[in-house]
């Protein structure tokens, strides 16, 4: 399957888009990989749960956590639209943004089909990651890659795209501070009475 692959981005590189073709195959390439993989995890978690093991990790779903959804698929949709023209600059940093939107994409699909505590805080700290990146590209310069040192502009896509994480970010903190289970209540030592 992998030089199939490798044929379809290497014939698309000479094709339509003007020779970006093979983008969009490693972005439908990568997407499908995310989904059969969900697809998998859906099918271990339905058969556990059929065989009576609980999700006590759950969290219901309500509007915050359609909220952290709904900016996730933003800021992805941000990414794969600039993908391309960061392919053209660097294939490192066209690279990073096929990364960072297609798991922004699944992140949003797993909160929706299996919303648990553990999920909700590893992409809040994905996406509050992003936007220091994002800070950091913007007042201390480009980490890695050709631009490096260089400090980006700040754009109207861009603008959005870190919006919509810090919205995630937020939702998902004040979901998880919501279903936080309880703490033990503490009780008083009781000495046991030895008996004689």
């Amino acid at each position: 399957m992998g030089s199939g692959v490798m044929t379809l981005a290497a014939a698309s590189r000479t094709a339509a888009f003007g020779g970006h073709g093979w983008h969009i195959v490693e972005a439908f390439v990568t997407l499908f990989g995310f989904l059969g993989a969900i697809g998998i995890t859906e099918y271990l978690q339905g058969r556990r749960k059929r065989r009576g093991v609980r999700h006590a990790n759950r969290i219901p779903r309500d509007v915050l956590l359609v909220l952290v959804v709904l900016a996730s698929v933003a800021a992805a949709g941000v990414h794969f639209a600039v993908m391309p023209e960061h392919f053209e600059e660097s294939d490192l940093y066209g690279a990073f943004f096929l990364v960072c939107a297609s798991v922004q994409l699944v992140y949003a699909g797993l909160v929706l089909l299996r919303p648990t505590r553990s999920l909700i805080a590893i992409g809040a700290l994905g996406n509050a990651a992003l936007v220091l990146l994002w800070l950091a590209t913007r007042t201390l310069g480009v980490p890695l890659g050709p631009s490096a040192g260089e400090t980006e502009s700040v754009g109207a896509l861009d603008l959005i795209a870190t919006t919509a994480e810090f919205i995630a970010v937020a939702a998902a903190f004040v979901t998880l501070r919501r279903s936080a289970p309880p703490s033990p209540a503490i009780r008083p030592r009781q000495d046991l009475a030895v008996r004689s």
